[in-house]
């Protein structure tokens, strides 16, 4: 197989997958013969590779042979998120013990080599969920979302182990600093509105995937298992409000529907979420822009939007949230 880089990417070679495989089949203290069959590649993520491996082990008591995936950071991301993978993989084991009823990929083992954390897991059956309405294969996006949300958000023994944030109001007065330092009268203004608005004191905290995309949740076509959650990179102990921001984004109409927000909050209420207020998800989501204007400014060899572009929505979004206009 080639593997072919994406921009600004350096893919791992196949002698460096190799390499890691059989690392953690020595690590998992069996293994003396690893030979990898075929490799596959699944996707390209904003940090990392996923490839599908056929693996044969032998011994194998750890059942490390057959079709898994390994996840391999690129070599210009691998410093910076170390610690996240790290907690990625805490995560998954703490999952495994509590037997939830999402599925979500099991950790096999991983490694370190060099700066890279190398992740190997079972695969996970599924497609991604479409969040488009009347593309979503089983019933409405929001519903699906907002109940694995609500399951998530139950293991709040599971968020108290990993790093992160012990309440709301610590985790919304971390995330609203960004928006003092943009140099933006907008994002000022959106710092203003964000203080007048922040989570009551005290509230608590619970475990959040923190990457509710439809790439992450994979379902059945036609919905005889359970939806899956998958990429727990950002997994960490925080606001449930910041989820829901993650899986709307910001947009006018999430989910394309009118009052997407308000139908996504229902349906993860109906499910047993915690109480959330709509405008607890406008507040992260001007944080998100904030956050997204940063990058375009500092990150101009692979910008992939115009910062005028998020500026121009934490502007409309303020709009709506019944500031005046200003200059």
């Amino acid at each position: 197989m080639v593997l072919r880089p994406i921009p600004h990417h350096t893919m791992p070679t196949r002698k460096e997958i190799e390499r890691a495989l059989k690392m953690i089949a020595q690590k998992s203290g069996f293994g003396s013969h690893v030979h990898i069959e075929h490799v596959q590649l699944l996707g390209h993520g904003m940090h990392r590779v996923a490839f599908r491996v056929d693996l044969k082990v032998q011994p194998d008591p750890g059942h490390l042979s057959g079709q898994h995936v390994i996840l391999y950071p690129y070599m210009e991301e691998a410093k910076a998120i170390q610690q996240r993978l790290r907690q990625e993989a805490k995560a998954l084991s703490l999952l495994a013990q509590v037997n939830p009823i999402f599925r979500f990929p099991k950790l096999i083992d991983w490694v370190e080599i060099g700066d890279s954390v190398v992740m190997y897991e079972r695969f996970v059956e599924g497609v991604p969920l479409d969040l488009r309405v009347g593309r979503c294969l089983v019933g409405h996006p929001w519903e699906v979302v907002g109940e694995i949300a609500a399951r998530v958000h139950d293991l709040k023994d599971v968020g108290q182990k990993l790093n992160g944030f012990k309440t709301r109001r610590e985790q919304a007065l971390h995330d609203i600093e960004v928006l003092k330092t943009l140099g933006e009268s907008t994002f000022m203004r959106a710092y203003d509105w964000c203080v007048e608005h922040l989570p009551e004191a005290g509230s608590p905290t619970t475990l959040l995937h923190g990457d509710l995309s439809g790439q992450n949740i994979l379902v059945h076509p036609e919905g005889l298992i359970a939806p899956a959650l998958i990429d727990w990179t950002f997994a960490v102990q925080g606001d449930p409000a910041h989820e829901m921001a993650i899986v709307t984004q910001g947009e006018r109409r999430p989910f394309g529907v009118d009052h997407g927000h308000e139908r996504l909050l229902e349906a993860y209420l109906d499910a047993g979420g915690m109480s959330i207020e709509l405008h607890e998800i406008y507040l992260y989501e001007l944080c998100l822009f904030g956050r997204r204007f940063q990058a375009a400014k500092n990150n101009k060899i692979r910008r992939t939007e115009d910062p005028n572009e998020p500026l121009r929505l934490a502007y409309n979004l303020l709009m709506k949230l019944g500031k005046k206009r200003f200059k």
